[in-house]
């Protein structure tokens, strides 16, 4: 399976609206594209000049019969697994069992089309696409692609306006925090989500302060995090039988 999980009920309902508003493509003028552009780039976490190829990557569990393929950038690559940075923002550790093929796609119509196939049927079943093509978009312009970047444009500007891309950042790296914190526990990652969230880039986001405040705790009291830790239902199921209500 893979190893990280989205914290589903924290999804931003306001947001998810941004994911079914992909028919393509706006017209922008030069000037505004390129704004779009610094914008995305002073959002993204990553930076994406640092990657060259864009990947498919393909996975295969035949325990759960299950089969799924991720367009994207590999970010890191161990004896455990493949990260990739998925177009839509994501980043997913993939276990290597399950990887049964990683090809490397040339920028060329024929990639750009089965890029657009493949989101127009992802696109009802993935609910954590808060930053929808914004990184693809940045990544196609910074490659000189800008026909191809464009392709990926919302068609409505209102889906394209900066407090829109602003809040839907800010809902993936915020989504990226509690996962790092909760569900990984690795602190080191959620302190890097949180401080990128503390940027005055995201000032207006919903949950900003929330970022700002966990941040905090975890640099002031990561030693509680590591040593207070609250049962899993098993555990509690046990702890009740040998504890009176005051204890």
């Amino acid at each position: 399976m893979l190893t990280n999980k989205t914290l589903r009920y924290f999804v931003l309902p306001v947001l998810l609206s941004l994911t079914f508003c992909k028919a393509r493509a706006q017209n922008l003028d030069e000037k505004t594209y390129v704004h779009k552009m610094r914008l995305i780039d002073s959002l993204s976490f990553r930076k994406m000049q640092d990657f060259d190829t864009l990947y498919k990557v393909s996975i295969k569990d035949d325990v759960e019969n299950y089969s799924e393929d991720f367009y994207g950038w590999i970010s890191a690559r161990d004896k455990e697994g493949t990260g990739i940075l998925t177009i839509n923002g994501t980043e997913l550790k993939i276990e290597r069992k399950l990887i049964i093929g990683i090809k490397p796609l040339p920028l060329d119509k024929e990639t750009i089309d089965s890029l657009i196939s493949w989101e127009r049927k992802e696109i009802f079943f993935n609910m954590e696409n808060f930053a929808v093509d914004n990184l693809l978009i940045l990544w196609l312009y910074e490659k000189g692609k800008e026909d191809y970047s464009k392709q990926f444009l919302p068609k409505r500007q209102t889906f394209f306006a900066d407090s829109d891309m602003m809040q839907g950042f800010g809902a993936l790296y915020y989504d990226a925090m509690l996962q790092a914190f909760s569900y990984e526990r690795n602190y080191p990652k959620a302190i890097a989500f949180g401080e990128h969230l503390s940027g005055r880039i995201f000032n207006g986001f919903e949950y900003q302060k929330e970022a700002i405040a966990l941040t905090s705790q975890l640099k002031n009291h990561s030693e509680d995090f590591k040593t207070f830790r609250t049962p899993d239902s098993l555990l509690w199921l046990s702890l009740k039988k040998k504890l009176t209500r005051k204890e």
